[in-house]
This record gives C-alpha cells, structure tokens and sequence, in this order.
C-alpha cells in the first residue's frame, strides 16, 4: 500500500513509480491508500493511479466517511470502468455496507472493525497522563472480531 501526494496535492508520479516498480519485483499488489482523498483534482488522480499500475484505490470518496462519500465513489467506480477497483473504505460498518455497496457499486470494502478494550494494568498512576487529557491511556485499541462476522454477514446476504 502506498500514497504520496505532491504539495500541490497531485499523484507524486515520480517517487510512485519508483516505488510501484519496487513492490513489482518483489511480485506485490499495489494498493493506492487514501492519501487519495486528499488529491487536488480526483479525475486526474483517478487516471495517474491506474497509470502507475496499481490493483485498487482505497478511498471514502474524498468524505469523512465511505457513506457520506457513497455518490462520488459512484462517480470513480463509474470512470474507471474496470480498469483499477474502487474500493469504499472508513466508516465502514454491518449499519452501513449495503447502503455503501448499492449507492457505489464498489465490489470491494475496507473496515478496521475498531473497538478497544481495557489495560489489564492493575495499578494507574493518575497524576501522570501519557497523551492528551481526554485521552484514556489504559484503552488499547482492538479489532472486534464480532464487528467483522457482522459485515461479512451482511455481504453474504448480498
């Protein structure tokens, strides 16, 4: 996976392609990550990834989310027709896939499936925070397994 962006907020066609050839000689997929939804111009970015020769985009279609992003990934599904994967990815949850899916058309998602779960530390030292005050350093950040069986279960119902 990779993702590099000029200041000007363009594919970085040079470094990307060194860095494409690289993942090719160690026989890799290349995946553009979402540095993508950061891009100045998306129809132009859409047309430098497939240049680079990457398998798929990861993107929420330059929204916060892939839900709100639903009816632009629609748009990128629609310009690559076939010739890279969209694939909708944060945010994405068992509420949301299908309504995702439907609106977009992509045939591929991404999802953390964050949860957390507590330090199993028994003694906190309360005077010393590690971060930021609003910030519970004893949460350690997970992924739900039963957040995963309950995507899957709804693309299996598809």
């Amino acid at each position: 996976m990779l993702g590099l962006l000029d200041k000007d907020g363009h594919i970085d066609m040079p470094r990307s392609i060194r860095l494409v050839k690289l993942a090719r000689e160690l026989e890799l997929g290349v995946t553009f990550h979402r540095a993508f939804d950061q891009c100045k111009h998306p129809q132009q970015a859409l047309e430098d990834v497939i240049a680079l020769g990457c398998e798929r985009i990861l993107t929420s279609g330059l929204a916060s989310n892939a839900l709100d992003g639903a009816s632009k990934l629609a748009e990128l599904v629609e310009q690559a027709d076939g010739r890279i994967s969209i694939m909708a990815g944060a945010g994405v949850n068992a509420n949301n896939v299908a309504t995702i899916i439907a609106t977009s058309q992509v045939q591929e998602v991404h999802l953390s499936g964050k949860s957390s779960r507590s330090s199993k530390m028994h003694f906190i030292a309360e005077q010393a925070k590690m971060g930021a005050d609003d910030v519970d350093d004893f949460a350690i950040p997970i992924t739900s397994s039963d957040k995963i069986r309950a995507v899957t279960k709804v693309l299996n119902s598809l």
